[in-house]
């Protein structure tokens, strides 16, 4: 049989949208099942947490196949964490992007690609590199645009809008213009040899539009954002209803 790829977001897909959410006990059995009596079925994640901070899901979901993490800028093999593919930003973006925060009086968390929520600095404490991305927090939705707008003159990189666990604020993922989730499934679609017309994408959020770019079959989660819901090909159950569960259990039948 041909290979099949099902990609899915964690947050508001898999998982609720906070740090220590853990996946339904169906979700994980239906998983379960899939590999064992469908082994042809691929199944991975693209997140945009960074690998330390997906690891928890992605380990008692059980998966083995290389994952997408950090927004799209990482492949990790789930089963030893070790790196397949990674596209990182050039130390002059971060620097810029960093400017324009100051610059614009603001100094929230940001997440690099070591961190948890939990070991995150805020943006005057983070020294430039060569990161993944940076993973800006709860910036107020009256200053997205222009962050967006200032940040994107300076610097050559991608900014998706991300939803924030604490509704009145947005988050912003800023990577490499080659390295979202659009960018990551195409890499592991090559590196699974997964045509595109046999890969889905499953998702909630603004930044998923990239996840939704690659595949060949749309998802939106019930409880996804109006702008996800308007580009899928079908609105699925919502997460507190199961509804990755129950659209997986569909490939159990086949």
């Amino acid at each position: 049989m041909e290979p099949i790829l099902i990609i899915f977001d964690l947050d508001g897909t898999a998982v609720a949208a906070r740090p220590d959410a853990q996946p339904s006990k169906h979700l994980v059995d239906v998983i379960s099942q899939l590999k064992v009596h469908k082994p042809h079925v691929h199944l991975a994640c693209a997140t945009g947490r960074t690998y330390a901070w997906a690891e928890p899901v992605t380990s008692v979901l059980g998966l083995v196949d290389p994952c997408i993490v950090a927004a799209g800028t990482q492949i990790v093999d789930p089963k030893d964490g070790k790196e397949v593919w990674s596209k990182r930003l050039t130390v002059e973006a971060v620097e810029s992007s960093l400017h324009v925060l100051a610059d614009m009086n603001l100094d929230p968390k940001i997440l690099i690609e070591t961190d948890t929520p939990d070991t995150a600095k805020v943006a005057s404490l983070i020294t430039p590199d060569s990161f993944l991305l940076l993973d800006v927090q709860d910036i107020l939705p009256s200053q997205v645009e222009e962050l967006i707008t200032r940040i994107k003159a300076v610097a050559n990189v991608e900014i998706a809008k991300v939803t924030s666990p604490r509704p009145e604020f947005i988050n912003l993922h800023i990577t490499d213009k080659q390295a979202t989730k659009e960018h990551a499934v195409g890499e592991l679609k090559r590196i699974l040899g997964v045509d595109t017309s046999n890969s889905y994408g499953v998702g909630d959020g603004y930044n998923d539009v990239h996840l939704f770019n690659a595949v060949g079959r749309k998802l939106a989660m019930g409880n996804a954002v109006p702008e996800l819901k308007e580009v899928a090909d079908e609105v699925i159950g919502t997460l507190a209803n199961d509804g990755l569960a129950m659209y997986l259990e569909t490939f159990c039948k086949d």
